[in-house]
């Protein structure tokens, strides 16, 4: 997930964050996705920076009854982006292609 702020204006969404994380909101809005309900069905509970030594970021976030998971109300998701490779190394299991 992002920290960029989002609204909705006139002519569409309003962000305000890094070229980076406005540029993964634009792809998720330009896929359909409707960001603002996202933020809602999933509030971010904790997040975790990118740091020196640390290229990637995680955030956690809590499901909530109003999403399209409802069964998962309550449960928990944890997101993260970075550098591949050390992305990967957080994984017990991951699919090759």
């Amino acid at each position: 997930m992002s920290e960029t702020l989002i609204s909705k204006g006139e002519g569409g969404y309003v962000l305000d964050g890094s070229s980076t994380e406005n540029a993964l909101v634009h792809i998720a809005i330009g896929a359909g996705v409707d960001v603002l309900h996202m933020r809602k069905s999933f509030p971010l509970l904790k997040i975790k920076h990118r740091s020196e030594g640390n290229n990637y970021m995680m955030t956690l976030h809590r499901f909530t009854s109003d999403g399209v998971f409802r069964s998962a109300a309550g449960r928990k998701l944890v997101a993260v982006k970075g550098a591949p490779p050390e992305v990967l190394d957080l994984c017990n299991y991951y699919l090759t292609v």
